[in-house]
């Protein structure tokens, strides 16, 4: 149902869930009528982007619809593009409170840290990455950030063997 936040169609939605295109169109207009005020700022941006439009995320990065006529790149715009913003205060604030961080991973980050201290960087970066959304946002997270995966966090020994 995600998908349908950027303009995802009855036909997709029909083949996604598997039903009928009837049974989707009802779901779209389901949604249209449990969230207008999303709708009309989601038609809002389409609209706006009928002629070349600079929108701006909330930390200030640009990007000019100008020779994009695909609707639904518009309406993906916002949530990716403030994703990233969110990714990037994240990362700078994991690396200031001396986290290492490995990679992203998509929308979550790959950390490592000395056993003894993993759980606690855990912690640390939930924290992190909900004030991250809630200075994007403008709002509190509803839902509580948390692990890719609920079971343990997976750790590993190494020890340096010299050669010969």
């Amino acid at each position: 149902m995600l998908a349908t936040n950027y303009g995802q169609t009855e036909f997709g939605l029909a083949r996604t869930l598997d039903i009928g295109r009837e049974e989707a169109r009802e779901l779209l207009r389901g949604l249209a009528h449990a969230y207008p005020r999303f709708n009309a700022w989601k038609q809002s941006i389409v609209n706006a982007s009928a002629r070349p439009t600079t929108y701006y995320t909330r930390l200030g990065w640009p990007w000019w619809s100008g020779h994009c006529r695909n609707k639904r790149t518009v309406m993906n715009h916002p949530a990716q593009s403030n994703g990233s913003d969110m990714m990037r205060l994240a990362a700078v604030a994991a690396v200031e409170a001396g986290i290492e961080v490995c990679a992203p991973v998509h929308d979550a980050f790959l950390i490592a840290a000395p056993v003894e201290r993993l759980e606690e960087d855990v912690e640390q970066m939930i924290a992190i990455m909900r004030k991250a959304g809630e200075r994007i946002c403008g709002i509190p997270c509803a839902r509580p950030a948390r692990r890719l995966s609920d079971g343990p966090i997976a750790s590993f020994r190494t020890e340096a063997k010299r050669p010969g």
